[in-house]
């Protein structure tokens, strides 16, 4: 055995964010879909505002996400 090399090693794998997303279901939305999207999370700031009262609210970040995949007809 290779004194250089061990078993329990493990390697960093780096990923392309840009190449996930070509090869994710989101790669085929259109523009118009997208911006819909990037809106609706803008208008739900529990979901990304660590300030926000409800930020780390269960049911408030589940209800969100249920609203915004109804708007972008997306399950």
């Amino acid at each position: 055995m290779n004194s250089r090399l061990s078993t329990t090693e493990s390697k960093k794998v780096r990923i392309n964010p840009l190449e996930a997303v070509k090869s994710s279901k989101m790669s085929h939305w259109d523009k118009a879909t997208t911006l819909k999207l990037i809106d609706a999370v803008k208008a739900r700031p529990a979901l990304w505002d660590q300030d926000h009262c409800f930020y780390n609210d269960r049911y408030t970040m589940e209800q969100s996400w249920r609203e915004i995949a109804e708007m972008v007809d997306k399950p």
